[in-house]
């Protein structure tokens, strides 16, 4: 049974946040990851839950992460196991499908995303409710093929389905928790295009899109590139040719309107949130044997 979290504030009820982190063999990270984000909600006064999804990891993700929950006592903790390997955008959405919170947030594992930017954004959406926040890259530490194939990847994107965002493969987003858990738990697109997936049904739904700048901090290198770009072109059509269907659909049934609404999009530029702080090596669990098996191919 899944039991709701519930703000413990009397004056006023603040949105409770799920954080669905998935991982693939992130046995080095994740337990880090969750005693770190669980230190920032915590300092700034939410209640949470932490969902774990393992994507059939190869390593000891999922004893590392069972680990983390019991150091962290007083946080609901779940670990979930997927039973077959269909991609990160699979991970999340499974972690969607149970989360609990009023606001559900999703990112990755290895804090290249600062987690302090959890708290900005559950501000924003507690004032702008129909609104959702994604993290858009300022600065770009990678070496210059990660940087080009990742705004190849982001151009297509955005040519094809016109996406009022400036950053849509950021690996740091927040939903409200109706529209996480009705639109966004059985994707048709379970790899990397399940983040412009979930854009598209923002911007479908009325939400405005907020984004929030960030410095992306390179933690390792990444094998995805122009063959994982190309194999995903397919897919990538797909997605333009229902996007454009539905948006014609929707003109020819909306005619009489003289003032359609507009893409609603919102760029923050005052709320720059730079490197996460990590917890010494102390925290972060009993030691996991170096592996170097493939992490979550992504095209950030």
């Amino acid at each position: 049974m899944r039991h709701a979290l519930r703000s413990t504030h009397s004056t006023h009820l603040r949105p409770t946040i799920s954080v669905i982190i998935p991982a693939k063999n992130e046995a080095l990270l994740i337990a880090g990851t969750m005693m770190t984000v669980a230190e920032i909600l915590k300092a700034a006064g939410y209640v949470f839950e932490i969902i774990v999804v393992d994507d059939m990891s190869c390593d000891d993700t999922v004893s590392q992460a069972k680990w983390a929950c019991r150091q962290l006592l007083s946080v609901p903790c779940r670990i979930i196991a997927t039973t077959q390997s269909l991609g990160k955008g699979y991970a999340i959405a499974k972690g969607f499908a149970v989360s609990t919170g009023d606001l559900v947030a999703f990112m990755d594992a290895d804090l290249e995303y600062p987690p302090q930017s959890l708290p900005i954004m559950a501000s924003l959406l507690e004032t702008y409710p129909h609104s959702c926040a994604v993290a858009y890259r300022t600065e770009d530490k990678r070496p210059w093929f990660e940087r080009v194939t990742s705004k190849v990847a982001h151009q297509l994107a955005t040519l094809a389905l016109h996406l009022p965002v400036s950053d849509t493969q950021a690996g740091l987003k927040m939903f409200p928790g109706w529209f996480a858990r009705q639109h966004l738990s059985c994707p048709r697109q379970t790899g990397w295009l399940y983040d412009i997936e979930a854009l598209l049904a923002a911007q479908n739904n009325g939400l405005r899109i907020i984004q929030i700048p960030v410095t992306q901090q390179r933690i390792r290198p990444r094998r995805a590139g122009i063959w994982q770009m190309l194999a995903c072109a397919v897919p990538l059509t797909q997605l333009a040719w229902t996007q454009w269907r539905q948006s014609w659909s929707s003109k020819f049934s909306s005619r009489t309107s003289q003032n359609p609404a507009p893409a609603l999009s919102t760029v923050l530029t005052s709320q720059k949130v730079t490197e996460p702080s990590r917890p010494p090596r102390s925290l972060i669990g009993p030691q996991a044997p170096h592996d170097s098996r493939p992490h979550y191919e992504k095209i950030p």
